[in-house]
């Protein structure tokens, strides 16, 4: 959020949101990055991820820098905020956690296909999950997702990306 987009959140915490799963949607064609991670419904799933609250002006930011409404759409949803502890503090705060209000990126065109990411793009998602301490089931999860294998630069370019704005602003991942 701060290196690439420019955005200092009020708050962060990670979440879950239930009845979704992680999908990876875009283009078979693209040699270089070719899907990014999209959330749908699903009454089969949960998605863990990172619940940010922000000030209005860095909202609308996050939207027009994500594409909103062409790659993504806004829906609002139900999530169930916890402090991650690597074991299963997520499955536990759906037990005993109320939900809380949010928003989350939808695909409009979302596909059947699951198109695999680079692993330079899923890295990064695997390092957050990380960092925030995700449930290890669902690190599992991410750990057995496949990754790209024909691509021009082989890893992708999603980590080399946000490693040169981070550099370029002198603003360290935390």
């Amino acid at each position: 959020m701060k290196s690439l987009r420019q955005i200092d959140p009020i708050d962060f915490t990670a979440a879950v949101l239930p009845d979704y799963e992680l999908r990876f949607d875009g283009s078979e064609g693209n040699l270089i990055e070719p899907s990014a991670a999209f959330v749908t419904p699903s009454k089969k799933g949960e998605v863990h991820g990172v619940l940010y609250t922000l000030t209005a002006e860095d909202f609308a930011k996050v939207g027009s820098t994500e594409g909103v409404p062409f790659a993504y759409r806004w829906k609002r949803c139900r999530v169930h905020p916890y402090v991650g502890d690597g074991d299963n503090a997520g499955r536990l705060a759906m037990e005993t956690t109320p939900a809380l209000n949010a928003v989350v990126l939808e695909s409009p065109k979302l596909g059947n296909k699951n198109i695999p990411p680079s692993s330079s793009y899923l890295g990064l998602i695997k390092e957050g999950a990380q960092m925030m301490k995700f449930d290890r089931e669902y690190q599992e999860f991410l750990d057995s997702i496949e990754e790209a294998t024909n691509l021009i630069i082989p890893q992708g370019i999603s980590g080399m990306l946000l490693r040169g704005a981070e550099i370029a602003r002198g603003i360290p991942r935390n």
